[in-house]
Order: structure tokens, then sequence, then C-alpha cells
């Protein structure tokens, strides 16, 4: 009788832990500076390990794109559109600076 016992709490630990893969998380996406680019995909939520696509449409022709960063400022090495795996809540900021060779602005 122990060893059923055992059998059963093995198995159901091991359903806990398929239930667990159903774990969702936010992604926020930003810009700065603010109102420079339409960021795509701010707030969705996606299940853990699904691929978060990264992309923007420039507004203000005026601005160059720099760089991707996460929600700790690191640097993410990234081009204008990418996607990443999401393992957690997570904010992803596009970074522009003024196109110093548009003459006028």
């Amino acid at each position: 009788m122990k060893t059923l016992i055992v059998i059963v709490i093995l198995f159901i630990g091991f359903n806990i832990n398929i239930f667990s893969a159903d774990t969702t998380y936010q992604v926020k996406i930003k810009c700065k500076p603010d109102g420079v680019a339409k960021m795509y995909n701010d707030g969705i939520v996606l299940k853990k390990g699904s691929n978060v696509p990264l992309y923007y449409t420039l507004l203000d022709k005026s601005y160059i794109f720099v760089k991707w960063t996460n929600s700790k400022g690191k640097e993410i090495k990234l081009d204008k559109e990418y996607s990443l795996p999401l393992l957690k809540n997570e904010i992803y900021t596009a970074h522009f600076k003024k196109n110093k060779n548009i003459k006028g602005k």
C-alpha cells in the first residue's frame, strides 16, 4: 500500500509541473523620447517562453533608431525589428536620437 501512495504523489506532482507551463507574463514597450515612434504590442500578455515581437513605426523622420534596452537598462543587441523569448514581466524601450544629417531640424 505504501508504494501505491508514493506513486500517486509523484504523479500528482508531475501534473502540477505541467500546468505551471501556462504561466503568462506582460510586456510593456516604450520609446525614448516619447512620441517619436508608434510602438506595437505594448501591454500584450503571452505564455512564458513565447517570442515577443519588438517593432515600431517611426513617426518623426528627424530621429533615427539607436538601441533597445530592457527594464534594467541593459542594451539588447537587436535591430529595428526582433523577437525574443519572454521569461518574466518585462519592459523594453526603443531609444532614438536626432538625425544630425537632416538640415533645418
